[in-house]
């Protein structure tokens, strides 16, 4: 049985479909949701250490 992967290559990038896009985008934005939110908990922290 011989391998024809050449048949499934293609110089073209894949195309995501709209709601692959919307995944992402979501994605992105949960990923940055969760940066603003450790930076509070970084902050609260230290305020606390502050007023120890």
């Amino acid at each position: 049985m011989e391998n024809n992967w050449e048949e499934y290559s293609t110089d073209k990038p894949i195309e995501a479909t709209p709601e692959q896009k919307l995944i992402m985008q979501q994605s992105m934005k949960i990923a940055q949701i969760q940066q603003i939110l450790m930076q509070q908990n970084n902050d609260i922290a230290k305020l606390k250490g502050a007023n120890a």
